[in-house]
């Protein structure tokens, strides 16, 4: 059990390897030594109350949701232990609807106005008209636009609707992405057809296929559903203490409106309860959260946010999003008629900068010559050269000698972090491979410099007309440059899935791509992963943020780095008590976190080599994880000890009507 584990690990006495990495460490171990009652009355406390987050409406000091107004609930909820929570989710999960202004879109747009099948914009019934709206990802299956592309024509209008114009010369960098004339685009619940749907926000990122039976045909389509209907089972309310942020993916990071709605979502919530809040983002919703802290003054991050948790971040790109602009994804299509066909992809590389931002960054050559990156080089090179655990044995001393990790706990390669995958070594290793390479077309290799990764797009890019100024979007996000955040940081990571990290192309992309045809990668050469991001991107950014905690950089907050299914050093995040009665971190720590995959699968879930990989706990498949939204709790659940005056929350005085006249507007959603 977690909380056991917790309880020993906190009370024992340090390794004497972990006392002598540094005076700082010791001094940490001298006073944990002088506090040691102290601590162990807290750990025991903690277990105790560990055990108890289980049980559903915690935020509420167990009190039955059911039997409370929404007044009552929000006031017991400030009585609470729960932080309020922001949750910006994944690329791609957040449904977009299209609303057809048909007279203008016929004039401006004539061509694709009859790509799409319609002829005229009467309602006298003589030739086809659109709809007022539709929606457009994912589209429904009998729309102008569908993703099963029997005809050219569907995936040329579904091309055509998702374009974007860009102009580069706009001053307000949220003005560069507009849609095409007559057809403006936004996400579902912000449409005049689905606002009374919109359940704040939260509708957008849920059940994003519409298709019979999709639970069963496909269960990450649910999206952010089972997320939320977590939060609310421990007494959260959607749109007062619970928010989500949906926003137009297909927008770079550094023009994306979407940093701006994260940004007023944690101002409100803050105002709204008096309580520090939680920010949660997955996937390109970290790179979001990201951006927008870096955009908050210090005062403002250190006053209003507890913590930031990114769930499984790409900080440093994907090989599937190189992948799509190069040949195309073959992850997104099916027999070159389901999916996203290669016209489609074509188009959103060419007019959408979000694929800049999830491929792969130049953050290893950047950093390569940094203390923390050497540590890193060193360990991968030890995992490499050393297979024998008496060979690994025999240097690990030696490598500790000279290489300081600034993550505590952070495992050796000899110890054990796997205990039911049996298609890896179940010792702890990074994984990463790779690490300074991106693709090889032919005889060529592409390494992550700037310079190569703009040489190879521009070379064979299915459409190079805006990859000068989408990389150059990219940089002045700030994302490769993994800016610190300025706050206590939770990384959740897998390692255990074989990952792409190099793309290889035995001849030049364009002799198909060239002539409508797809060229998937005819090779890769994996590292471990998510099956999505590789652990490359989260590691790099925990070794930056923890090293320049430790150097006392300005602003720089303690990191604790999760691995997911692991289960060395099983505990919750937090490792101090304060003197509010608020558990928190101020060390950075490595820690093994739970997941549905460590239960001892059936055997249907075995593969023809009798081997288990653990597939279903991968990139997406972190936001359904029961025993990871179970942990999650204990990071949202930490005011022990409710010390705050209530009465000055600023919904405090709220009163039923009019805490369901917010949620139903939605304010938080909309920017002047």
């Amino acid at each position: 059990h977690i909380c056991s584990i917790f309880f020993f690990l906190m009370i024992r006495r340090p390794p004497r390897s972990t006392q002598s990495r540094s005076s700082a460490a010791s001094d940490v171990y001298k006073r944990q030594e002088v506090n040691s009652t102290f601590l162990a009355l807290f750990c025991l406390f903690s277990t105790l109350v560990c055990a108890a987050r289980a049980s559903p409406n915690i935020c509420l000091g167990g009190t039955n949701q059911a039997i409370l107004s929404q007044k009552q609930q929000f006031l017991k909820f400030l009585e609470g232990p729960c932080l309020p929570v922001v949750v910006v989710p994944g690329v791609m999960c957040t449904k977009l609807r299209v609303v057809i202004q048909c007279e203008e879109f016929k004039s401006k747009q004539p061509n694709l106005f009859q790509t799409c099948g319609w002829t005229t914009c009467s309602d006298d019934g003589k030739g086809r008209r659109p709809d007022f709206e539709y929606n457009l990802w994912i589209p429904d299956v009998n729309s102008p636009m569908s993703l099963i592309s029997l005809t050219k024509k569907s995936s040329q209008c579904f091309a055509g609707l998702l374009g974007l114009v860009y102009n580069a010369s706009a001053e307000d960098p949220y003005q560069r992405f507009t849609s095409i004339p007559g057809a403006e685009v936004s996400w579902y619940g912000h449409t005049f057809e689905t606002n009374e749907h919109s359940n704040c926000g939260a509708a957008a990122s849920e059940d994003l296929l519409k298709i019979p039976l999709a639970d069963q045909v496909c269960k990450k389509c649910r999206g952010m559903r089972d997320f939320r209907l977590h939060f609310e089972s421990l007494g959260y309310q959607n749109g007062l203490t619970y928010q989500n942020i949906p926003y137009d993916f297909r927008i770079s990071i550094a023009a994306n409106k979407g940093v701006k709605y994260i940004q007023k979502a944690v101002r409100k919530l803050h105002e709204r309860t008096g309580k520090k809040v939680i920010l949660i983002g997955h996937s390109m919703g970290a790179l979001m959260s990201l951006r927008a802290l870096t955009n908050m003054t210090q005062e403002e991050k250190d006053a209003k946010i507890a913590t930031f948790v990114s769930l499984t971040p790409p900080f440093t790109g994907s090989s599937r999003a190189l992948e799509m602009l190069i040949g195309g994804n073959p992850h997104l299509v099916v027999a070159n008629m389901i999916g996203v066909n290669l016209e489609v992809q074509k188009e959103l590389g060419r007019q959408s900068g979000f694929l800049y931002d999830l491929m792969p960054t130049f953050t290893s050559q950047l950093y390569k010559d940094e203390p923390w990156m050497q540590h890193l080089n060193a360990r991968i090179q030890l995992e490499s050269l050393y297979s024998n655990p008496e060979d690994i044995n025999q240097h690990w001393k030696e490598f500790l000698s000279q290489n300081q990790s600034p993550i505590e706990n952070f495992p050796s390669p000899l110890d054990k972090c796997f205990d039911v995958f049996t298609s890896i070594d179940g010792n702890c290793q990074t994984r990463m491979k790779h690490l300074y390479e991106m693709s090889k077309v032919g005889s060529k290799s592409y390494s992550k410099s700037f310079s190569d990764i703009r040489e190879l797009l521009i070379r064979y890019a299915l459409d190079n007309s805006r990859t000068i100024d989408f990389l150059a979007l990219k940089n002045e996000s700030g994302i490769p440059f993994l800016p610190n955040p300025g706050v206590k940081t939770v990384i959740a990571y897998y390692s255990h899935i074989e990952t792409t990290a190099k793309l290889l192309y035995n001849s030049n992309p364009i002799y198909k791509t060239a002539h409508d045809q797809f060229q998937f990668a005819d090779g890769t050469l994996l590292g471990g992963g998510d099956n999505v991001v590789p652990t490359e991107g989260p590691l790099l950014a925990a070794f930056k943020w923890a090293y320049e905690f430790n150097q006392k950089v300005e602003g720089a907050k303690p990191i604790k780095l999760l691995e997911l299914c692991s289960v060395h050093n099983r505990k919750t995040v937090h490792d101090f008590l304060d003197s509010s009665g608020i558990e928190d971190f101020k060390k950075n720590e490595y820690i093994g976190a739970p997941c549905d995959c460590n239960n001892p699968p059936p055997k249907s879930h075995f593969n023809n080599k009798n081997e288990y990989k653990g597939s279903d706990c991968c990139h997406t498949g972190i936001i359904q994880d029961k025993s990871f939204l179970n942990y999650l709790t204990n990071i949202v659940a930490v005011e022990r000890k409710n010390t705050k005056d209530i009465t000055k929350a600023g919904f405090y005085n709220k009163s039923d009507a009019q805490l369901k006249e917010i949620v139903d507007l939605c304010p938080m959603l909309s920017i002047p």
